[in-house]
């Protein structure tokens, strides 16, 4: 019988040998995929910047004035480039928070202030799509502890997101409402709605909604996946409601 037992142990103490080391091994394997993505990403990031710069030296006339059509080609190439710069940036994001290497800068924000700016920052682009945006319940929030990067490409995301959705004529309002956990905001559109078996999948990173009428907007998924990340790193909650 005592040698059975000791068997026994010793066959346990083995199994447990076994997980620890996969355990390990996959810890390992999990922080060399997450090194090898963060050094893709800054790789990729630092030649974008480096060919953005002179498209903006040409477009700012520092060597001279530059025909109507050269123009209108190099604001094309600064476009899909500050695009793919936001991707990457975003992608970064997401693979710092994956490996636990992105550490928050949090400090108390006036969080409707802050709201209000980014709000005007994207009122242009709303303009040029006959969109009306405004802000609700922003006046008199108190004091956010949060951190500001973080809460800009939150609020951004939302209301880009909210812009490629809506229709000419449609509107957008960024909700705000103080509760006694922290303050809770809404970005609300009149745009096409989503399908109730489909919000969970908004998160999602790479997910597309499979409807039609998406088809006809660019995106990949990745800043409503950033959007709950962040959110969840602040001990808060994102979800999405839709009427459609």
């Amino acid at each position: 019988a005592a040698e059975l037992l000791d068997r026994a142990r010793f066959t346990d103490f083995a199994q447990r040998r076994e997980l620890e080391t996969a355990r390990d091994h996959l810890a390992e394997l999990d922080q060399a995929k997450g090194r090898f993505t963060a050094n893709v990403h800054h790789e990729l990031r630092t030649p974008l910047t480096l060919m953005l710069a002179p498209v903006d030296t040409l477009l700012g006339g520092d060597l001279g004035e530059i025909p109507d059509a050269q123009r209108s080609y190099l604001r094309t190439v600064r476009e899909n480039g500050l695009r793919l710069l936001k991707l990457i940036n975003h992608l970064l994001d997401l693979a710092k928070i994956e490996s636990r290497q992105k550490q928050l800068d949090r400090r108390r924000v006036d969080a409707g202030a802050l709201a209000q700016s980014l709000i005007e920052r994207a009122r242009p682009l709303a303009e040029r799509k006959g969109v009306a945006l405004r802000g609700i319940g922003l006046a008199g929030l108190p004091p956010l502890c949060a951190d500001i990067d973080a809460f800009e490409k939150i609020l951004i995301n939302l209301i880009g997101n909210a812009l490629k959705f809506t229709d000419r004529g449609g509107e957008i309002r960024v909700e705000a409402e103080a509760q006694p956990q922290g303050i809770r905001f809404q970005v609300v559109d009149t745009g096409i709605g989503i399908p109730a078996n489909q919000l969970e999948r908004i998160f999602d990173r790479f997910a597309q909604v499979d409807a039609t009428a998406t088809r006809r907007h660019e995106g990949t998924g990745i800043g409503l996946a950033l959007v709950r990340e962040l959110v969840e790193l602040h001990g808060g909650e994102a979800g999405a409601s839709s009427q459609g």
